[in-house]
């Protein structure tokens, strides 16, 4: 825990720096708080720890946990056959939704072979971010073309019905706090958008290298969904689209190429 302390204030004085600098908005540089009362901490597991084997990585019990729990045999996650065990350096298990969840991310060090392919810095693509289009991209090659946003559109639209249904059976008296079935639905809309992203932005990826684009040009409006009023349809719409995702994820080095980003 001293340890997570001391890199969290370590990043903090390192973006009041860049803050300083300009290079980092001033607003979203905010001291490390105290963990609440009722929160859950993260677990961090070093490499003396780690204990990865046949596809799973085990947590490490101790005396005092399986005393107090004689039934519990072992706990496991999954663990990506993609990564070599033998290079993770640190397992960080973080806690979501009253511990309902568990997100596992796997630091490691062997980032393998780096194949630099060859990029004309002068060859762009502008990307335009919206609603019905999540990207619409033009080059300066020639080629066009445009990631349909309509299916983010659509399951968030069904994810805010849902999740309103499930908030008046939560307001009635007696029920508790959140329920699980709203811890689900939140953490499957989580995904599905997260995965979506992703793909939007490694389908640009693919699209540079093939290409031999080696700038990437999106428009970013800082602060564009804040005290927003469009409608209270157009709102919901709007601002549960993670759009910044898009160019950010596509100018890190998907297939270890790195692409500089120009925002405009």
């Amino acid at each position: 825990m001293a340890l997570r302390t001391t890199q969290a204030f370590k990043s903090f004085l390192a973006l009041k720096v860049k803050a300083a600098m300009g290079q980092y908005p001033p607003e979203k540089v905010r001291m490390p708080r105290y963990l609440a009362k009722d929160g859950y901490f993260q677990m961090v597991l070093s490499t003396n720890a780690i204990s990865i084997g046949d596809g799973y990585l085990r947590l490490p019990l101790s005396h005092a946990f399986m005393k107090a729990h004689p039934k519990a045999k072992e706990i496991k996650f999954p663990f990506p056959p993609r990564i070599d065990g033998r290079s993770v350096r640190e397992v960080r298990i973080i806690p979501a939704h009253n511990a309902r969840f568990f997100a596992v991310e796997f630091v490691s060090n062997n980032i393998g072979p780096v194949d630099q392919p060859s990029l004309d810095q002068n060859r762009i693509p502008g990307i335009d971010l919206g609603v019905n289009n999540l990207a619409a991209c033009a080059s300066t090659t020639g080629q066009v073309f445009i990631i349909d946003g309509r299916v983010l559109k659509a399951a968030n639209q069904w994810y805010n019905k849902e999740r309103a249904r499930l908030q008046s059976i939560k307001d009635r008296p007696n029920s508790g706090g959140e329920p699980l079935k709203m811890a689900c639905l939140a953490v499957n809309r989580e995904n599905f958008t997260t995965d979506y992203m992703r793909k939007a932005a490694r389908y640009i990826s693919d699209f540079c290298v093939s290409q031999g684009i080696g700038t990437l040009v999106a428009g970013v409006n800082t602060g564009q969904k804040q005290n927003i009023d469009i409608g209270h349809v157009n709102n919901q719409n709007f601002v549960a689209i993670p759009f910044l995702e898009v160019p950010a994820a596509s100018e890190k080095p998907v297939r270890k190429v790195r692409y500089p980003l120009r925002r405009n």
